[in-house]
């Protein structure tokens, strides 16, 4: 039993040395949090979402849930119209990807995941030979208009494969659900949730990234 409650406790531990966006809100409740320059934080309608803004372009971390996803498109679509989408999905739970479908996105960035484990997990209309997925197995750096964004690929923890999103001058970390707050962690052995290595992910991501805020899922 030690060995099994061991790497919750270290869990716990870790996100005490954060500066945590606290989750006050119902879970499908509306919130939007400016966190810097064009960075927006979406609290609720299912997964927490991030909204980053370039000149000619914008990313859209995670898509919401369900019916929530479509009214949270509609808010993105009247105020970036004009510019092209990308999508980055921290993993592929419905919660947080159930609105890929519904943009017109160039590209939606992807974990690594077997094309039957993700398919799946999501809607229909979020097939994987429906959208334009780019699956990530490496860090991708995207550097734009003072904007240094990375894409992290982490390897097992709350699935087999999760992504966190680094805006590197800012010092913000987009977790997904690597982190939760005021929720107990969802553990799934059917997309390879492993307590062991999602304590050891964590480990590394603090000790190799530099940020102060943490975005949970």
């Amino acid at each position: 039993m030690r060995n099994k409650i061991l790497p919750i406790i270290l869990f716990v531990l870790m996100l005490s040395s954060c500066n945590i966006i606290r989750l006050k809100e119902e879970f499908l409740s509306e919130n939007h949090h400016y966190q810097a320059d064009n960075i927006y934080v979406s609290i609720g309608w299912g997964g927490n979402s991030g909204i980053i803004e370039f000149s000619d372009m914008v990313i859209l971390i995670d898509t919401k849930i369900e019916d929530k996803a479509t009214d949270y498109h509609n808010l993105i679509k009247d105020k970036f119209d004009d510019k092209k989408i990308y999508i980055i999905n921290t993993h592929l739970h419905f919660d947080h990807t159930a609105g890929n479908y519904l943009y017109n996105a160039d590209s939606i960035f992807i974990s690594n995941y077997t094309d039957e484990l993700w398919n799946k997990q999501n809607l229909p209309q979020n097939n994987i030979d429906s959208l334009p997925y780019v699956k990530v197995s490496q860090e991708i750096k995207i550097e734009k208009d003072g904007i240094i964004l990375k894409i992290i690929p982490t390897g097992t923890g709350h699935t087999k494969n999760d992504l966190v999103i680094l805006l590197e001058n800012e010092k913000i970390l987009f977790a997904g659900d690597l982190f939760f707050n005021g929720y107990h962690p969802v553990l799934s052995h059917e997309v390879g949730t492993d307590t062991q290595l999602w304590a050891e992910t964590i480990e590394k991501i603090c000790n190799k990234y530099e940020f102060e805020t943490v975005i949970p899922g």
